[in-house]
């Protein structure tokens, strides 16, 4: 997880500087780590990223819940206790994606610290 520790503000302006192709990034490489973390969930990043597309729009949405089930059982790993934000995380993509972000990147620097 130390390998995705970054500032969130820093992946929000990057996010929009680029127009969303560095959230793809994003997603891919904290999917990838989770993955890693939680090889029994079986997250595909690359299956996450064809999903984002295909779905057009839907599976964001599912990724955000998952995440709030998933970042606190990497932290269990990691010794961090971390609440089910998954339905915070689904409203927040709903209506204002970047605060879904803000999160989960402080989520993962919690995990990580």
């Amino acid at each position: 997880m130390k390998e995705i520790v970054q500032d969130p503000i820093k992946v929000l302006l990057l996010t929009f500087v680029t127009c969303g192709i560095y959230g793809l990034i994003w997603i891919y490489q904290v999917s990838a780590a989770l993955s890693q973390e939680l090889p029994e969930e079986g997250i595909n990043p690359g299956m996450v990223l064809v999903l984002f597309f295909v779905t057009c729009g839907i599976y964001p949405l599912i990724w955000y819940y998952k995440m709030g089930e998933w970042l606190p059982k990497a932290g269990q790993k990691y010794g961090k206790t971390l609440e089910n934000e998954g339905t915070l995380l689904l409203l927040l993509g709903i209506f204002f994606s970047p605060a879904a972000l803000y999160i989960i990147q402080e989520r993962i620097n919690q995990i990580a610290s």
